[in-house]
């Protein structure tokens, strides 16, 4: 089964070729056995997991029990790799295992193609691509039964940004959807959890290629600040006294419709949102300006996509004229793996 996964500072995104998506917040936290776990509840939480490799003469190597996605988040957990010296190939494994999991019900091998922030790609994908090439891993999630076998036949890896153009030509299948778009000079602004990687697909004398000079990540400038700006609101108007977890008002936007809980009583804090967002987009759209210069005015579109995008499109319409928002923007890199990912197994 060919499967791509999208490794995002905020989310983990997963898709498998007949469409089947997944999504999860990248966050991971040791799990503790605990005899009031049955009395007090918590017991599908998603995803409580047991996740081990194969040994040598049937042994277990690497076990671990962990909480991944909301259920990290519910117990604990941080997003802690967003610093390249913590970045924990450990996890990311446990990451990737757990999505081909959820996709992967008849435990089939899997051709899989991975893509990793642009920031990180050209440093961590060697030692991402040799901890993963023909990984034997099993993990057992709560609730799904059997448990998962992973077992990776091929990889592929790409950078993110990359993608999501690929899927704005490509289907899952590798074939050409836009033959127009195909050879039209493009830009995509891909807006995730910690940074916002931007590219600039240009038109050459032989044809379409990545253009030297426009393309790169800005560090620090994701949804993560709009969150951080949140944070800085509540005290500033006075309506905490202490600074609120960063986690906690991502939990408050995600899951209960704006409403943060707190020992003042709770706190509506959408009246902040937009105007967080506002200023997200306009950081970004003045700094992606500035990367492209005149460059910009010649491009007949800018593919606005990420989670983050969905939410700043609103405002990046007006900044950008040719500004349009992706199809699926937050499976986009996904699809564009796949259809990449088909053209290159066809050709092999």
């Amino acid at each position: 089964m060919r499967i791509a996964v999208d490794i995002g500072f905020g989310f983990v995104k997963v898709l498998n070729e007949f469409g089947v998506k997944e999504s999860f917040p990248s966050v991971l936290a040791k799990r503790y056995d605990s005899a009031l776990k049955g009395i007090i509840g918590g017991a599908n939480d998603d995803y409580s997991i047991l996740y081990y490799e194969d040994g040598e003469n049937g042994s277990r190597i690497n076990e671990r029990k962990v909480y991944v996605g909301d259920a990290a988040m519910t117990n604990g957990g941080e997003r802690n790799w967003e610093d390249k010296g913590k970045f924990n190939i450990d996890d990311v494994k446990i990451f990737i295992a757990t999505a081909i999991g959820l996709v992967n019900p008849g435990n089939e091998e899997v051709d899989l193609c991975v893509g990793l922030p642009m920031s990180y790609y050209v440093e961590m994908k060697d030692s991402l691509k040799e901890a993963l090439n023909l990984l034997r891993a099993n993990v057992s999630i709560v609730g799904l039964k059997p448990v998962r076998q992973v077992k990776i036949n091929s990889l592929f890896m790409f950078p993110q940004g990359a993608g999501a153009y690929y899927a704005a030509i490509y289907d899952i299948e590798g074939q050409i959807k836009d033959y127009e778009l195909a050879g039209t000079s493009v830009g995509i602004i891909d807006i995730g959890y910690r940074t916002v990687d931007y590219l600039v697909m240009g038109k050459g004398r032989k044809g379409i290629t990545m253009i030297e000079g426009l393309y790169g990540s800005l560090e620090e400038d994701g949804m993560n600040l709009a969150f951080q700006d949140i944070q800085k609101a509540l005290i500033d108007d006075g309506k905490v006294k202490e600074e609120v977890g960063i986690i906690e008002v991502e939990k408050a936007l995600l899951w209960f419709g704006g409403v943060l809980e707190h020992k003042s009583g709770d706190i509506n804090i959408t009246e902040y949102e937009q105007k967080a967002y506002t200023e997200r987009a306009n950081q970004i759209s003045s700094a992606i300006k500035l990367k492209w210069g005149s460059e910009g005015n010649h491009l007949r579109k800018v593919f606005i996509t990420g989670g983050g995008g969905e939410a700043l499109f609103p405002v990046l319409k007006d900044k950008f004229e040719q500004a349009e928002l992706q199809d699926s923007a937050s499976y986009a890199n996904c699809v564009g793996y796949l259809g990449v990912q088909a053209r290159k197994m066809k050709k092999q």
